[in-house]
């Protein structure tokens, strides 16, 4: 009769644990590394957002306009130097550069924790997303072959996902 009643207890326990809902995992994980590897005199802000406001949004929409040059280990510059001069840039270039994924292997990784996230994408997940949908696009454009396939592919996953965000409203 014990046997039966742990037998029972182990199984509703574990439908129980599989029926609760999943708290969304982190979608950007090198943001939450870059929280704990600053230092306490670093000028970097702690949690980087671009968007703060629209002047913002204007303003990264120049950053884009502009152009990137991406070099071989992916690192990205703004092509216009007066605008990577400004005080904005350097919020810019912390995010594309530190925090949004480069590799097509992290990039799948975020397509499919998109896929599996419910409820509506965080502003500075929102902006993360946009601006790996725009390295993607870039990659996609000067890549060739096989290799242009897997990043259109992702390429088209990340645009659904943040569709799917945008209709979630």
């Amino acid at each position: 009769m014990q046997r039966k009643a742990l037998i029972l207890l182990i199984f509703s326990t574990n439908v129980c644990a599989t029926s609760l809902p999943k708290r969304n995992k982190v979608l950007f994980p090198l943001a939450q590394r870059l929280k704990r590897n600053l230092g306490l005199d670093s000028d970097i802000p702690i949690d980087p957002v671009f968007q703060k406001s629209q002047k913002d949004v204007e303003l990264l929409y120049e950053f884009l306009l502009g152009g990137l040059n991406i070099d071989n280990n992916f690192k990205c510059f703004l092509k216009d130097e007066e605008l990577a001069s400004l005080r904005s840039a350097k919020k810019f270039d912390l995010i594309v550069n530190h925090i949004i994924p480069k590799n097509i292997i992290d990039i799948r990784r975020l397509t499919y924790r998109l896929s599996k996230y419910s409820g509506q994408l965080k502003s500075e997940d929102f902006e993360r997303t946009m601006l790996t949908l725009v390295f993607t696009a870039y990659q996609a454009s000067k890549s060739q072959g096989h290799q242009q396939d897997t990043w259109a592919e992702s390429l088209v996953n990340i645009f659904q996902a943040l569709i799917h965000d945008l209709k979630s409203y």
